[in-house]
Protein backbone atom coordinates (compact mmCIF):
# COMPACT_ATOMS: atom_id res chain seq x y z
CA UNK A 1 0.00 0.00 0.00
CA UNK A 2 1.35 3.48 -0.83
CA UNK A 3 2.50 5.44 2.22
CA UNK A 4 0.04 8.24 1.44
CA UNK A 5 -2.94 5.89 1.50
CA UNK A 6 -1.75 4.15 4.67
CA UNK A 7 -1.26 7.49 6.44
CA UNK A 8 -4.67 8.76 5.32
CA UNK A 9 -6.39 5.58 6.52
CA UNK A 10 -4.71 5.86 9.92
CA UNK A 11 -5.60 9.55 10.30
CA UNK A 12 -9.26 8.86 9.48
CA UNK A 13 -9.37 6.05 12.04
CA UNK A 14 -8.03 8.35 14.73
CA UNK A 15 -10.52 11.11 13.91
CA UNK A 16 -13.07 10.48 11.14
CA UNK A 17 -13.94 14.19 11.17
CA UNK A 18 -10.44 15.26 10.17
CA UNK A 19 -10.18 16.49 6.58
CA UNK A 20 -7.58 14.28 4.91
CA UNK A 21 -6.34 14.56 1.35
CA UNK A 22 -4.15 11.74 0.09
CA UNK A 23 -2.18 11.99 -3.15
CA UNK A 24 -0.21 8.91 -4.14
CA UNK A 25 1.92 10.96 -6.49
CA UNK A 26 5.57 11.90 -6.86
CA UNK A 27 6.93 15.00 -5.14
CA UNK A 28 8.98 15.43 -8.33
CA UNK A 29 5.76 16.39 -10.12
CA UNK A 30 5.61 20.20 -10.17
CA UNK A 31 1.86 20.33 -9.47
CA UNK A 32 2.25 18.01 -6.47
CA UNK A 33 5.20 20.08 -5.22
CA UNK A 34 3.17 23.28 -5.48
CA UNK A 35 0.22 21.70 -3.65
CA UNK A 36 2.35 21.42 -0.49
CA UNK A 37 2.88 25.19 -0.24
CA UNK A 38 -0.02 25.45 2.23
CA UNK A 39 1.51 22.96 4.68
CA UNK A 40 2.50 24.32 8.11
CA UNK A 41 4.88 21.40 8.67
CA UNK A 42 6.41 18.96 6.19
CA UNK A 43 7.53 15.42 7.04
CA UNK A 44 9.86 13.58 4.71
CA UNK A 45 9.57 9.78 4.67
CA UNK A 46 11.08 9.30 1.22
CA UNK A 47 13.85 7.06 -0.06
CA UNK A 48 15.62 9.01 -2.79
CA UNK A 49 18.05 11.92 -2.89
CA UNK A 50 16.01 13.73 -5.56
CA UNK A 51 12.88 13.60 -3.41
CA UNK A 52 14.78 15.01 -0.44
CA UNK A 53 16.22 17.76 -2.64
CA UNK A 54 12.69 18.69 -3.77
CA UNK A 55 11.32 18.77 -0.22
CA UNK A 56 14.31 20.81 0.96
CA UNK A 57 13.72 23.29 -1.87
CA UNK A 58 10.09 23.62 -0.79
CA UNK A 59 11.06 24.22 2.85
CA UNK A 60 13.65 26.84 1.89
CA UNK A 61 11.50 28.70 -0.64
CA UNK A 62 8.36 28.83 1.51
CA UNK A 63 10.04 29.01 4.96
CA UNK A 64 8.37 25.82 6.16
CA UNK A 65 9.66 23.56 8.94
CA UNK A 66 10.71 20.26 7.41
CA UNK A 67 11.52 17.06 9.31
CA UNK A 68 13.44 14.48 7.30
CA UNK A 69 13.74 10.85 8.35
CA UNK A 70 15.99 8.08 7.14
CA UNK A 71 16.61 4.44 8.03
CA UNK A 72 19.46 2.22 6.93
CA UNK A 73 20.52 -1.35 7.55
CA UNK A 74 23.97 -2.25 6.23
CA UNK A 75 26.76 -4.71 6.88
CA UNK A 76 30.34 -4.22 5.82
CA UNK A 77 32.32 -7.33 4.82
CA UNK A 78 33.20 -9.13 8.02
CA UNK A 79 31.75 -6.33 10.12
CA UNK A 80 28.72 -6.05 12.42
CA UNK A 81 25.21 -5.23 11.27
CA UNK A 82 24.58 -1.47 11.27
CA UNK A 83 20.99 -0.60 12.17
CA UNK A 84 20.60 3.15 12.26
CA UNK A 85 18.80 6.23 11.02
CA UNK A 86 18.54 9.97 11.38
CA UNK A 87 16.07 12.75 12.00
CA UNK A 88 17.00 16.12 10.49
CA UNK A 89 15.00 19.22 11.39
CA UNK A 90 15.06 22.12 8.95
CA UNK A 91 13.69 25.39 10.33
CA UNK A 92 13.24 28.71 8.49
CA UNK A 93 16.10 30.30 10.45
CA UNK A 94 18.37 27.26 10.51
CA UNK A 95 20.51 25.27 8.11
CA UNK A 96 18.84 23.44 5.25
CA UNK A 97 18.96 19.70 4.60
CA UNK A 98 21.98 20.03 2.31
CA UNK A 99 24.02 21.51 5.16
CA UNK A 100 22.82 18.66 7.38
CA UNK A 101 24.16 16.10 4.89
CA UNK A 102 20.62 14.91 4.26
CA UNK A 103 21.10 14.31 0.56
CA UNK A 104 23.77 14.10 -2.13
CA UNK A 105 23.32 16.66 -4.96
CA UNK A 106 25.16 14.42 -7.43
CA UNK A 107 22.93 11.46 -6.58
CA UNK A 108 19.85 13.70 -6.85
CA UNK A 109 20.89 14.83 -10.34
CA UNK A 110 21.39 11.22 -11.38
CA UNK A 111 17.95 10.24 -10.09
CA UNK A 112 16.35 13.12 -12.00
CA UNK A 113 17.86 11.80 -15.23
CA UNK A 114 16.13 8.44 -15.70
CA UNK A 115 18.15 7.53 -18.79
CA UNK A 116 21.44 8.14 -16.97
CA UNK A 117 20.22 6.17 -13.95
CA UNK A 118 19.32 3.18 -16.12
CA UNK A 119 22.64 3.32 -17.95
CA UNK A 120 24.65 3.46 -14.73
CA UNK A 121 22.64 0.65 -13.18
CA UNK A 122 23.14 -1.55 -16.24
CA UNK A 123 26.87 -0.82 -16.13
CA UNK A 124 27.04 -1.84 -12.48
CA UNK A 125 27.79 1.61 -11.08
CA UNK A 126 24.69 1.68 -8.87
CA UNK A 127 24.16 -0.71 -5.98
CA UNK A 128 20.41 -0.34 -5.79
CA UNK A 129 18.11 -2.61 -7.73
CA UNK A 130 14.42 -1.62 -8.02
CA UNK A 131 13.46 -5.29 -8.22
CA UNK A 132 15.30 -6.25 -5.04
CA UNK A 133 13.11 -6.33 -1.91
CA UNK A 134 14.21 -4.11 0.95
CA UNK A 135 13.50 -4.92 4.59
CA UNK A 136 10.96 -2.93 6.56
CA UNK A 137 12.13 -3.35 10.13
CA UNK A 138 9.29 -2.11 12.29
CA UNK A 139 11.31 -1.51 15.47
CA UNK A 140 13.79 0.72 13.60
CA UNK A 141 11.04 2.63 11.80
CA UNK A 142 9.14 3.14 15.05
CA UNK A 143 12.22 4.44 16.86
CA UNK A 144 12.94 6.96 14.11
CA UNK A 145 9.29 8.00 13.84
CA UNK A 146 9.14 8.50 17.61
CA UNK A 147 12.12 10.88 17.56
CA UNK A 148 10.65 12.72 14.55
CA UNK A 149 7.30 13.12 16.32
CA UNK A 150 9.08 14.53 19.36
CA UNK A 151 10.80 17.12 17.17
CA UNK A 152 7.46 18.01 15.55
CA UNK A 153 5.79 18.51 18.94
CA UNK A 154 8.75 20.64 19.96
CA UNK A 155 8.22 22.90 16.93
CA UNK A 156 4.63 23.41 18.12
CA UNK A 157 5.19 23.68 21.89
CA UNK A 158 8.81 24.82 22.09
CA UNK A 159 9.92 22.64 24.99
CA UNK A 160 13.58 22.48 23.94
CA UNK A 161 15.93 24.05 21.42
CA UNK A 162 15.38 22.48 17.99
CA UNK A 163 17.89 19.74 17.27
CA UNK A 164 19.15 20.10 13.69
CA UNK A 165 20.34 16.50 13.40
CA UNK A 166 19.84 13.40 15.53
CA UNK A 167 21.56 10.09 14.82
CA UNK A 168 19.70 6.97 15.99
CA UNK A 169 21.90 3.91 16.49
CA UNK A 170 20.08 0.72 17.45
CA UNK A 171 23.09 -1.56 17.09
CA UNK A 172 24.66 0.01 20.17
CA UNK A 173 21.57 1.91 21.34
CA UNK A 174 22.26 5.63 21.45
CA UNK A 175 20.88 8.98 20.36
CA UNK A 176 23.48 11.49 19.24
CA UNK A 177 22.49 15.11 18.72
CA UNK A 178 24.65 17.04 16.24
CA UNK A 179 24.49 20.80 16.01
CA UNK A 180 24.82 22.77 12.79
CA UNK A 181 24.73 26.33 11.58
CA UNK A 182 23.71 28.06 8.38
CA UNK A 183 26.46 28.63 5.83
CA UNK A 184 26.30 31.83 3.78
CA UNK A 185 27.69 30.10 0.69
CA UNK A 186 25.19 27.21 0.67
CA UNK A 187 23.81 26.78 -2.89
CA UNK A 188 20.49 25.48 -1.55
CA UNK A 189 19.70 28.14 1.06
CA UNK A 190 22.33 30.87 0.62
CA UNK A 191 21.91 34.38 -0.82
CA UNK A 192 21.64 33.09 -4.40
CA UNK A 193 18.78 30.71 -3.52
CA UNK A 194 15.02 31.29 -3.46
CA UNK A 195 15.03 31.37 0.35
CA UNK A 196 11.72 32.74 1.73
CA UNK A 197 10.70 34.09 -1.69
CA UNK A 198 7.53 31.98 -1.81
CA UNK A 199 5.45 32.46 -4.94
CA UNK A 200 7.74 35.29 -6.07
CA UNK A 201 10.18 32.59 -7.25
CA UNK A 202 9.31 29.86 -9.76
CA UNK A 203 9.33 26.18 -8.76
CA UNK A 204 12.69 24.46 -9.17
CA UNK A 205 13.37 22.27 -12.18
CA UNK A 206 12.12 18.98 -10.80
CA UNK A 207 12.99 17.01 -13.91
CA UNK A 208 15.97 17.00 -16.22
CA UNK A 209 15.19 19.27 -19.20
CA UNK A 210 14.85 17.49 -22.53
CA UNK A 211 17.82 18.46 -24.72
CA UNK A 212 16.95 20.34 -27.91
CA UNK A 213 16.93 18.30 -31.14
CA UNK A 214 20.17 18.19 -33.06
CA UNK A 215 20.34 20.45 -36.11
CA UNK A 216 20.07 18.65 -39.43
CA UNK A 217 23.36 17.51 -40.90
CA UNK A 218 24.58 19.74 -43.67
Amino acid sequence: MPKAEAAARTARRIDPRSPVQAMAESILDTEVWLSLRCADLVFGAVDGHASRWALNALAVQYARPYIDTSAEITRSPGGPLDVSGHVATVTPAGPCLLRLSGYDPAAASTELDSALTTAKRNAGYLRDDPGEPTPSVIFLNQAIAGVALGEALNLVAGWHRPRPYTLIDLSDPALTSIDAERQPDCPACGPDSARAEGDAAPPPHLTTPTPPPRPPHI
